[in-house]
């Protein structure tokens, strides 16, 4: 896919211990900016046992694949050290594209888990009003007729997009890094797909 210093885009993804931010754990961050450059790159694997009453439900575990030894041979770090990092790194590409959105496929989701990290930890993260939702585009996309009707799902984005065939198909347990590229890249497919529409910009309903 091109890249679009005009379109510049920085997907973030989170994998959590359940599904409220509230109770359960935030378990990893991954972030990837679609432009060249040092730092493309970020993830970070969060200490559980950092986050006082926080929880990690089997069936969360099982999607993203969870185990004490496997997250203490990444590295993890306490959530006060990933949630500093996370801001920096977004800071530092906010610097280098000052237009860059932050793009998350689920971001209800992906936000509130972000929100409530930022609450904890007393670091707020940088582009404060640049975030975007790309299920609520593809969405949007299929209901105007740009797209098939389907599912809004990250995976079927990526098909859609061609990201899975042109990186290697998703794996079978989540990824935080691996699912961010997927939301930058059909972010920037989906804007491109408005366009061919006949559509002037890629329009933002989240």
């Amino acid at each position: 896919m091109k890249n679009d210093d005009e379109m510049a885009v920085i997907g973030l993804d989170v994998e959590t211990g359940g599904l409220y931010p509230t109770t359960d754990a935030l378990l990893s961050v991954g972030a990837w900016a679609t432009w060249d450059g040092t730092g493309r790159e970020f993830l970070v694997h969060v200490d559980p046992d950092t986050q006082p009453g926080k929880e990690i439900a089997a069936k969360a575990a099982e999607v993203n694949g969870y185990t004490r030894e496997r997250w203490q041979q990444a590295g993890q770090q306490p959530l006060l050290t990933a949630m500093a990092w996370l801001s920096e790194w977004i800071a530092a590409k906010k610097e280098q594209r000052p237009a860059a959105v932050l793009v998350c496929h689920n971001l209800a989701f992906d936000r509130a888990f972000m929100a409530e990290s930022e609450r904890v930890s007393g670091y707020t993260l940088p582009g404060r009003y640049d975030w975007r939702c790309s299920m609520v585009e593809m969405a949007r996309q299929m209901d105007v007729g740009l797209l098939p009707k389907g599912s809004a799902s990250l995976q079927r984005l990526g098909e859609l997009s061609g990201f899975w065939q042109e990186h290697g198909w998703r794996g079978e347990t989540h990824e935080a890094l691996e699912d961010a590229r997927c939301a930058a890249w059909g972010w920037q497919w989906l804007a491109e797909n408005a366009r061919a529409g006949g559509e002037p910009e890629l329009k933002e309903v989240a």
